[in-house]
């Protein structure tokens, strides 16, 4: 409910022009932070289920903050941007793993690929949208391998898959053929490899305990 919130609220601002772009990412990175640093506290750490989906609050927030600041707001170039979202999947991997959470992973995977169709525009950006989306494969395939959850890798193979799709029907032209191979070369060999180490993960856990 909190990711929803602060994404539709950035939204519904830049429809009616209520804050200027330097603000909205202000408010996006202090609230995201925020919610990560309150999750540290032992206190918090009492109620691990609350506080485990309140970090997975707090990564979606940056996604989306970060990712507006680039595609929306021009207010970061690419290589900050795409610096900035890696270490936000960095955050959501050591989070994951260290609170043993899948809840956690879950919950950023999902709001991780929520971001750029909650926060689209009619611009066609294949490069920031593809870059972003191999970011965040990469970071939940390293989860799943970590953790032996290859469940993560599958619903990044189908999410991945839907934003493809729906860039080809709304933007795809002849001019950008050769990108479409790109997109659909690459994703495909990131989903295969992440599939294959959560599976070998999963074989010398089986092995151990054998």
């Amino acid at each position: 409910a909190m990711v929803i919130a602060a994404v539709s609220f950035l939204r519904y601002s830049i429809d009616h022009g209520w804050l200027s772009p330097p603000v909205r990412m202000a408010m996006g990175l202090v609230a995201g932070i925020t919610l990560l640093v309150v999750c540290e506290l032992k206190a918090a750490r009492r109620y691990p289920i609350t506080a485990n989906a309140l970090d997975g609050a707090g990564v979606a927030v940056l996604f989306a903050t970060f990712f507006s600041a680039h595609a929306l707001w021009q207010l970061m170039p690419v290589v900050p941007t795409f610096v900035a979202m890696a270490l936000v999947a960095a955050t959501a991997v050591v989070l994951s793993i260290r609170r043993d959470s899948l809840f956690i992973a879950l919950l950023g995977l999902v709001g991780g690929f929520a971001t750029p169709f909650m926060l689209s525009s009619a611009l066609d950006r294949p490069l920031s949208l593809f870059g972003y989306l191999v970011i965040l494969n990469v970071g939940l395939a390293w989860v799943a391998y970590r953790k032996g959850w290859p469940l993560l890798t599958t619903l990044s193979v189908a999410f991945t898959t839907v934003h493809q799709w729906v860039w080809v029907f709304r933007f795809l032209e002849a001019s950008e053929i050769g990108v479409a191979l790109a997109v659909f070369l690459v994703f495909p060999i990131l989903a295969f490899a992440g599939l294959i180490l959560a599976r070998g993960h999963d074989s010398k856990l089986d092995a151990r305990f054998e």
